[in-house]
């Protein structure tokens, strides 16, 4: 009786991935074949492909709690501490991407966020913002979770790996999204230790808030 109930419990985990894959590949697509003229339609898609088609699944199909997808917030020494190493080693790769490669030259932000720093602010609390939490909370949040208790610290790569379609999807190889790109593997050991993607979230806005700040520094240094 034992082992069939655990075997039961095995082929449902193994039908949550599979429906969970199938969903966010899905999810993926209709992105990239939704038509959308304009950022307000591009966040829109954003918004509902990425955050609540995933919800209603969780809540609606699986019945599960957000917070078994990392939707949660345990404030330890532990976990601060991992946001901390995470965050310097971001700050290490972008250092290197910096003095090595063209990063610096090809990595434009936005005129505006250039010439005020409330502007500045705007762009990096408002539209970094939200894109970056729409992101987080599909790929260390839905996907990286729903991978997780299968295959541990493997679903780091799954959930990077999804992000590069989207990246393919979109057509969006570009400096510009190297940041992201160091977030998806540095978040993502970051959610694995600490269970939770909004750490991934918060360690990879100030990321992006610090490296932008160093971008307009050295701008205004060569004008």
């Amino acid at each position: 009786m034992q082992k069939r109930e655990t075997e039961i419990k095995f082929l449902a985990k193994w039908k949550e991935v599979l429906t969970g894959s199938f969903l966010a590949l899905a999810c993926l697509a209709l992105f990239y074949f939704f038509p959308s003229r304009g950022p307000v339609q591009d966040l829109s898609r954003l918004l509902f492909f990425l955050l609540i088609i995933p919800a209603l699944y969780i809540k609606l199909i699986l019945k599960k709690s957000f917070r078994d997808f990392g939707l949660t917030f345990s404030v330890t020494r532990e976990n601060a501490g991992w946001l901390a190493g995470m965050l310097l080693l971001s700050l290490l790769i972008a250092y290197f991407l910096i003095e090595f490669t063209s990063f610096k030259r090809a990595y434009l932000l936005p005129s505006y966020a250039l010439g005020s720093f409330w502007w500045f602010l705007v762009y990096e609390l408002v539209f970094v913002n939200i894109w970056l939490f729409l992101h987080e909370s599909f790929y260390r949040g839905f996907i990286f979770f729903t991978f997780a208790e299968k295959f541990g610290s493997l679903a780091i790569l799954v959930a990077a790996f999804s992000f590069a379609i989207f990246l393919g999807l979109t057509r969006s190889f570009s400096w510009i999204m190297a940041p992201y790109v160091i977030i998806s593997l540095t978040g993502g050991w970051l959610t694995y230790k600490t269970r939770s993607f909004v750490y991934s979230y918060l360690m990879g806005l100030l990321f992006i808030i610090i490296l932008d700040a160093y971008i307009v520094y050295a701008f205004k240094q060569l004008v």
